[in-house]
């Protein structure tokens, strides 16, 4: 998801106070579960260079400046990746 340039441009106590709240209303409307996906377990914010946040479905800052593996989606047939036909050059 990305942040509107206003919301960008904000100190980033207020982008994160704006998250939190983008967070907690994601994780009600969706009731903690994405279809595809399954339980959502955290939320990551990149809020500036070299400052990652974790935040719980309540918005909740877990930790700063965590080790994140992000997860990815990847689109095979055969075992053969095929993202590269849907990938514009």
């Amino acid at each position: 998801m990305q942040l509107d340039s206003d919301i960008q441009l904000l100190p980033i106590h207020e982008q994160v106070v704006y998250v939190q709240s983008l967070v907690k209303a994601h994780y009600a409307n969706c009731n903690g579960t994405l279809e595809l996906w399954g339980n959502i377990q955290r939320y990551v914010f990149y809020c500036a260079k070299g400052c990652v946040l974790t935040l719980n479905g309540d918005g909740v800052i877990l930790q700063e400046n965590p080790t994140v593996n992000i997860s990815c989606a990847t689109l095979s047939v055969k075992n053969q990746d095929v993202m590269n036909l849907f990938i514009k050059k």
